[in-house]
């Protein structure tokens, strides 16, 4: 799998999450973009913030279409 991004800091242990993606509640991080020209539609702070694996955040539909979404600060609740 390419990876979308890479970390800013490298984990060290356990790292405490404090960012998560509101559509699948798995832990984000902030990361140092990758740009390869394939995501020039994206809005640049949307870009910032991935999965763990690097991969982006999952889409939802914004006033531009679909874009990552952007982390926020509590793990959202899992539907059950």
């Amino acid at each position: 799998m390419r990876r979308f991004a890479t970390p800013l800091t490298e984990p060290k242990g356990v790292v405490p999450v404090e960012l998560w993606c509101p559509e699948c509640a798995e832990p984000a991080q902030e990361y140092d973009v990758i740009a390869d020209g394939s995501m020039l539609s994206v809005d640049a702070e949307r870009l910032r913030y991935a999965h763990l694996d690097g991969e982006p955040l999952c889409p939802v539909m914004t006033s531009k279409g679909y874009q990552p979404a952007l982390p926020v600060k509590t793990k959202p609740k899992e539907e059950s």
